[in-house]
């Protein structure tokens, strides 16, 4: 008998489709055991590591989106205080370096729209960043963003609640902004 940590990424679209993200930590003869059914839901399926390391690409992949929607949220909230039309502006965000799967796949579709559709708790992606942030810490690397995302997260968290969408978030930057990004 063995074991895998195998969390995934890509959502409930991306697990009715079978294209999720799968990260696995364990053993490497483990892993190729069970990878035809690591196969069956995942379209990416790669070992990572040992044990443990599935879960910490998992935090590090959350805290990241985390990161990308709080920080696009700040660039359209400046844009909007400047009078830039949010809609182009975004178009064009994506067309260039500055796109991320939070501006292409949350943004025009959930904070513009407001439609918040519950598909990822606030709560778990800031515990899921301070997850990650533990896990920074304990081998000493540095990562001052990650830190701030962590913290930044959290204090959405206690602004707009723990069990709403994780694109939520998005209010907190919109309060102390005093912009709606819509």
């Amino acid at each position: 008998m063995g074991f895998l940590d195998a969390p995934v990424s890509g959502g409930p679209a991306g697990a009715r489709a079978g294209t999720l993200a799968v990260m696995v930590g364990g053993d490497e003869a483990v892993f190729e055991r069970s990878r035809a059914l690591l196969c069956t839901f995942g379209g990416t399926v790669l070992r990572v590591g040992p044990v443990g390391s599935g879960f910490a690409v998992k935090a590090v992949n959350n805290v990241l989106m985390g990161l990308h929607l709080l920080s696009v949220a700040e660039g359209l909230a400046s844009l909007k205080k400047q009078g830039v039309d949010l809609a182009p502006a975004l178009k064009v965000l994506n067309a260039g370096s500055g796109s991320s799967f939070s501006s292409q796949n949350k943004v025009a579709q959930q904070v513009f729209t407001r439609q918040f559709a519950p598909m990822f708790r606030l709560g778990l992606l800031a515990k899921d960043a301070g997850i990650a942030l533990e896990n920074i810490q304990e081998v000493q690397a540095s990562a001052p963003l990650i830190a701030q995302a962590a913290m930044l997260l959290r204090a959405a968290q206690a602004t707009v609640g723990s069990d709403v969408d994780h694109t939520e978030a998005v209010k907190w930057v919109e309060a102390i902004n005093g912009v709606e990004l819509s």
